[in-house]
This record gives structure tokens, sequence and C-alpha cells, in this order.
């Protein structure tokens, strides 16, 4: 009886040992292919059209240890824009065009684990945003194509559930007119287990 309790004993401690070393067990590399629902925080009309409200994104990263990771995070959105202004006290001005925002950031990410299957994570991109506005739409004769770069800045949290699955909650700030909220999914892809 005590060599069937002895082996019971290390089997458990075995199994134990085991699934330790398997909760420390990260992929060094991850490429993230994301897709986001974005609220614009404008308060000058500007807003997503809802069309073209989704933002496709592609993030690569490297482990650098358990917690830590950074990276390099890609996004392209679209949105329709309206404004309205006085030219002088006695012509109102209406325009609308489309603005196309491409972002490239550098992020990086502290990872927590509550169990082998679920993380936490908050981060910070910081980067730039390729800004292009298509001026074809404009009325009242304002007629002027126009790119600008900016910088952009990224808060984010998020949960990854399982392997693969990846939800995050973040803020993008260019400015006053081009900032916006967002929620995504994106599915994530390990290489090279550590």
């Amino acid at each position: 009886m005590k060599k069937i309790g002895l082996f019971f004993m290390l089997a458990i401690v075995m199994l134990s040992v085991k699934a330790q070393s398997s909760e420390n067990q990260y992929y060094r590399y991850n490429v993230d292919l994301g897709l986001a629902y974005g609220v614009t925080t404008a308060n000058d009309g500007g807003k997503f059209n809802k069309d073209n409200a989704y933002i496709p994104s592609i993030g690569l990263n490297y482990r650098i240890n358990k917690s830590f990771s950074a990276g390099l995070y890609f996004d392209f959105s679209e949105f329709d824009r309206t404004y309205s202004f006085w030219t002088d006290e006695t012509t109102l001005c209406v325009g609308g065009f489309k603005q196309q925002l491409f972002s490239a950031m550098v992020v990086g990410d502290y990872n927590y684990y509550l169990n082998p299957k679920i993380s936490l994570f908050g981060g910070l991109g910081i980067g730039l945003a390729h800004n292009r506005f298509d001026t074809d739409t404009f009325v009242n004769g304002m007629v002027s194509d126009e790119s600008k770069m900016k910088m952009v800045i990224m808060p984010r949290v998020g949960v990854v559930l399982g392997k693969h699955l990846k939800l995050t909650v973040g803020y993008k700030y260019q400015d006053d007119v081009n900032s916006y909220v967002y929620g995504g999914l994106a599915f994530t892809f390990g290489f090279c287990k550590k």
C-alpha cells in the first residue's frame, strides 16, 4: 500500500512539474493578423463611414522574455469627414471628403499570465501616421489634395485566450481631429517556442 501511495505522489509531482514547465513556455516570435472596429472621438463632424469602419492590422512581435514583448504594428483606416465653417459672416461652406490613414508604430507590451491559457497584456505604441485626403468630394470650390505625416500614440490593453485569439481595446491619438477608440480581434501565430 505504501508503494502505491508513493507512486501516486511521485506521479502528481511529475505532472505538476510538467504543467509548470509548459506554463513557462512561450513563442519567441509572434505574428498578429487583426481586424478592429473604430469609433472616432472628433468633435468637428468627422466620423467613420459605416462601410469602412473596420481597420485591418498586422503586428510583428519579439518576446524579450515571458513578460515583455516589443515589435511593429501596422494598420489602415478610411473614414468620411464632413466640415462646415463660415468663410465670412454671410457664407457657410459645407464640405466632405475621404481620409485614409496608414500607421506604422513601434509597440511594447507587458504580459501577465493568469493561467497557461489566459494572459492579460497592456502596452503602448508610438509611431507615424500618413494621412491622405481625397478632396474630389469637396464642395463650394474647396479643392486641394493633401497628405500629411503625423505622430501617433496608441495605448492598449487586452487578453489572449488560448494560443491564437487576441482581444484588444485601445485609443489611437493623432490630434484632436484624427483620434479614435477601437476594439479589435486578432489571430496570433507563434514561432520558435522558448
